[in-house]
């Protein structure tokens, strides 16, 4: 480390050049302070010395959660310790992506609950829910300090200028409280009540709402296109930004910000749904537009550009908007709408499907445990495939109807395969050659469908019902291994893998030794296995003196003992094919397809052979047994074999 924690700091500020910073707020802090009844809350950053991975290479780095007030930014910052360079910005702004433009009141007359803080005073604050839900306004301001409160002389809040929208942001947040608690037992979006703060009527003709891991913000628009931005589904669409941070932290770039963008429309229409069951449809902010055409459509995504099918139509590959956050949550919301819904179709990439709807409550219990159980910050569309279907196998069972339609309906997006009974038993081990005894092995399990196994070593020893089973070979010999495996709806099927596994440990050699009288060469003789190593330690380790029959001592003046040992070598590496014909069979459209291989000493990967059913880039990856990347390249593939 070179850079001082103040010196990092500086780079970073020079980069981001602020004209205001929040620390600079003391009004701002002091009321935070308040809000949040956090006599120690500050903006101010204070740098963390962390390991940062970028582009196959590890810095040490100072992580910095810069906030700035003009203009609006908010991003851990990392700054390289040794060089001062700005290494990335984790934008830490979660935007609804919608202008507005007038005041509206979107939901009719509805009951919230409010304060009373002196005689005939009432504001929109209230300690029920949690550790409270408060509405402020800015006044048309940016600095939070000077937030006030709406208040009125009665309960009855009958406004219905400029401030009638405010009613919104509380109800709004109060329904949203309410949904997470009612379906999912959850205290407010950290699960230990916190506070849901809404401030409305940031700035001047700002079209747009954001969370920004504190509180919602919400604009009054633009003034042409848009109404201000309180409505329902967007309350609940910030508000769901701060579940994610608190649980799965989706990371807001690429598929993972698309997945965090997408939850957030998931869960702000399953809210307005459950708030307003005779006022909801499937668009987004439609409240807020002029024809109540909405921003994004999860029941068809394309009206907005937006792609229905992963890597289909309208995919964004471009570096715009976090990489296409908004665009890409489109497969992901069509999933869900799926989900809900059911439907019937066939996507961009030619796939027919049949989704049955499973209905709001099972498709939200599942989409729910996957973002707050089983997400992590780095989940994209591959992964979240194979965690929500754990998660509905977590609630449902293993065979459930739920399962099958959430596998279908990723199928129907172009995420992984259409649910299948039939089971395809299958497994690799780590290595299948050993020279020495014990030989422990790892057996990994690929088996699609299954639900319990038997394997059968081959050597006599007692039957395994482990998933990934390490078995322990002690003698020599060639041994089959055969895997049973039982599925859904009885479904049974197994592989057998013939002479398999090899334990060929090779026999002491036979040595003749040699004599003489005085000092002087002698010859020295050994038959065994392969190639025989000499040594002159009894441990057979380190640099051999000699490989081969016939050893030829230096000129020795004293008995002196040498070590013979018989070797056996194992091919470099196992796993890999040992052909370049390319088999018949469908394309995989995600990256679940892979060659796995187990390196055993230094070698060159020198080709791989890839087919292609459309022209383009591909991404090609080479990673390591903890599933890291060693390596990428980026290459354009013709259609066929490259």
């Amino acid at each position: 480390v070179v850079l001082s924690e103040q010196k990092a700091l500086q780079k970073a500020l020079q980069k981001i050049k602020a004209t205001k910073y929040k620390w600079e707020n003391k009004e701002e802090e002091a009321h935070m302070r308040e809000a949040l009844n956090d006599p120690n809350f500050s903006y101010a950053p204070k740098g963390q010395l962390v390991l940062f991975q970028k582009n196959e290479k590890v810095y040490f780095a100072y992580k910095f959660n810069i906030y700035a007030e003009v203009p609006l930014y908010k991003a851990n910052v990392l700054v390289d310790a040794q060089t001062g360079t700005i290494l990335e910005e984790e934008n830490q702004i979660c935007h609804a992506d919608v202008p507005g433009t007038a005041v509206t009141k979107y939901s009719g007359v509805r009951s919230f609950t409010v304060d009373n803080f002196g005689t005939n005073q009432y504001r929109m604050r209230e300690t029920g829910r949690g550790n409270g839900v408060r509405t402020y306004n800015l006044n048309n301001g940016s600095n939070y300090g000077a937030a006030t409160d709406f208040t009125n002389t009665t309960t009855s809040w009958t406004t219905t200028g400029v401030d009638q929208a405010a009613a919104d942001a509380h109800w709004g947040a109060e329904m949203t409280y309410d949904y997470y608690l009612s379906a999912h037992s959850r205290n407010s979006i950290d699960g230990a009540g916190y506070n849901l703060l809404s401030y409305v009527h940031y700035n001047t003709n700002y079209a747009n709402a954001f969370w920004d891991g504190t509180r919602m913000t919400y604009g009054d628009g633009n003034g042409s296109t848009f109404t201000i931005l309180t409505a329902l589904d967007v309350c609940g669409h910030e508000i769901t930004h701060g579940l994610t941070s608190n649980t799965s932290n989706l990371t807001y770039s690429n598929e993972s910000g698309a997945l965090n963008e997408s939850y957030s429309d998931i869960f702000g229409n399953t809210i307005e749904n459950f708030a307003r069951p005779t006022q909801w449809s499937w668009k987004v902010g439609e409240d807020m537009t002029p024809g109540n055409n909405g921003i994004r459509n999860m029941s068809n995504p394309g009206l907005f550009a937006d792609p229905d099918t992963y890597l289909g139509t309208n995919w964004y590959t471009g570096t715009a908007d976090n990489g296409g956050v908004h665009t890409n949550s489109g497969v992901s919301n069509y999933w869900y709408y799926l989900l809900v819904n059911g439907g019937t179709g066939v996507n961009d990439i030619s796939n027919s499907y049949t989704v049955t709807s499973i209905g709001w409550t099972a498709a939200a219990r599942i989409a729910f445990r996957a973002l707050t159980v089983y997400y992590t910050p780095s989940t994209n569309y591959a992964q979240a495939r194979n965690l929500s279907i754990q998660a509905a196998k977590d609630l449902y069972g293993n065979c459930s109807n739920e399962v099958v339609q959430v596998t279908n309906a990723w199928y129907a997006v172009g995420v992984g395969p259409a649910y299948s009974y039939s089971i395809a038993p299958n497994f690799v081990a780590n290595s299948t050659s050993f020279c020495t005894v014990p030989a422990t092995i790892n057996f990994s399990n690929t088996t699609g469908n299954g639900l319990t196994y038997q394997w059968n070593f081959g050597d006599g020893s007692a039957i395994s019902t482990a998933t990934n089973p390490a078995h322990t070979y002690t003698a020599n010999g060639t041994y089959t291994v055969k895997l049973k495996a039982v599925g859904c709806l009885s479904a049974v099927d197994s592989i057998i893998k013939t002479a398999y596994i090899t334990i060929n440990t090779p026999a002491n050699p036979v040595t003749t030794g040699a004599s003489r009288c005085g000092s002087g060469s002698v010859n020295l003789a050994a038959t065994g296995s392969s190639q025989l190593y000499w040594y002159t330690s009894p441990t057979g380790t380190g640099t051999p003196v000699f490989i081969g029959s016939n050893y030829s001592t230096p000129s020795l003046s004293t008995t002196t003992s040498y070590y013979v040992v018989s070797t056996a070598t194992n091919a470099p590496v196992f796993g890999a094919p040992t052909s370049t014909n390319i088999g018949s069979g469908g394309n995989f459209n995600t990256n679940t397809a892979y060659d796995v291989f187990d390196v055993l000493q230094p070698c060159t990967l020198k080709t791989a052979v890839m087919y292609a059913s459309t022209a383009g880039n591909r991404t090609i990856e080479l990673r390591n047994s903890a599933n890291a990347v060693i390596t990428s390249t980026v290459v354009n593939l013709a259609i066929g074999a490259n």
